[in-house]
This record gives C-alpha cells, sequence and structure tokens, in this order.
C-alpha cells in the first residue's frame, strides 16, 4: 500500500513540474548576455568585499605568459603601488617531463618580481637538468600563477588584461570578468 502510494505521488510531482517547466528559446546574443550578466552577478557576490585578501590562480591560456614578459605583466601592481604577493608560479611541462615536474613546487611569498623570475628559471633548471644535462634553458612558458592580493586590485589588473582567466582556490572552473 506505502509503495503504491508513493509511486502516485511521484508520478504526480514528475506530472506537475512537466506542465510547469517553460520551453524558452535563446539565440546566441541572448546567451551571451545571461552569460555575462551571471559573470558580474557572481563577482558582485563573491568579490564583494573590494580590500579583503584572497589567493586567486591565473590561467595563461590565451596569454602568452613567459619569464621575459612576466616582470613587464606583474609589475602593473607595483606601479599602482597595490599590494601583493606572488605565491606560486606553475610552468607549462613537456609531457615528456611531466613525471619530473609533477611533484615539483615553485613556491615564493613575495613581491620581488626579479627575484621570483631569477628563482624560477634557477630552481626549474636544477630539476630539468636532472633529467637532461645539456639542455639549453633560456625562457619558460607559464601556464599558471598563484597570487594574493585585495580583490579590488585583482578586479582592476583583470579588466585589463581581458584574457587572462581566473578562479579562487576554492572554485573549480576558471572565469573571465
Amino acid at each position: 500500500m506505502k509503495k503504491k502510494f508513493i509511486f502516485i505521488v511521484l508520478i504526480v510531482c514528475v506530472y506537475i513540474i512537466a506542465i510547469n517547466r517553460k520551453n524558452i528559446t535563446v539565440d546566441d546574443e541572448g546567451i551571451n548576455k545571461i552569460i555575462e550578466e551571471n559573470v558580474f552577478n557572481y563577482i558582485n557576490n563573491n568579490i564583494n568585499y573590494d580590500y579583503e585578501f584572497n589567493n586567486f590562480y591565473l590561467l595563461f591560456d590565451e596569454y602568452n605568459l613567459n619569464t621575459s614578459n612576466f616582470v613587464q605583466l606583474f609589475s602593473f601592481f607595483k606601479e599602482k603601488d597595490y599590494e601583493y604577493r606572488i605565491i606560486e608560479i606553475i610552468p607549462y611541462v613537456n609531457p615528456t617531463y611531466i613525471n619530473l615536474f609533477s611533484k615539483k613546487s615553485f613556491l615564493f611569498y613575495t613581491e620581488d618580481l626579479y627575484f621570483i623570475v631569477n628563482k624560477f628559471l634557477e630552481d626549474y633548471k636544477k630539476t630539468h637538468y636532472t633529467y637532461e644535462r645539456n639542455a639549453t634553458i633560456n625562457n619558460i612558458c607559464i601556464k599558471m600563477v598563484k597570487i594574493n592580493t585585495a580583490n579590488k586590485y585583482i578586479k582592476e589588473f583583470l579588466t585589463i588584461n581581458n584574457n587572462i582567466k581566473y578562479r579562487k582556490p576554492i572554485e573549480k572552473k576558471f572565469r573571465t570578468l
């Protein structure tokens, strides 16, 4: 008796949901507008404390970041006299060397950009040379940077560099402004 009752209630619920569901058709422009509104709502709701400091992962898929232009890009914070710390650099790794770099972290907690680049190059070369002694490494592509800064500063940085994706450590997906 209970099983029949539960089954009937389930069917009624599914029927009610099916009747109340609206068919929405949206063109590409409408989808882009919905996505844009959701992103701005997300930013306003989740990055609403302008001077609260957080860690952010910055993904450089479309922006070609490497050790040659690293200082130039992140000097934005220095020029504006914004407080920030570079915490970690994650390089692009050739699949041949994936095991070599899988457990290697390039950690920093400083705002001295020249120190970061030099230390990163030094550590990367040490790790790489354990596998291949004769390699010449001059410029390393950077996949991701973990930075600690205020929400207001990162918003301004990402507005200027709109092809850089970001996420907080607790989030799973990267997004752009």
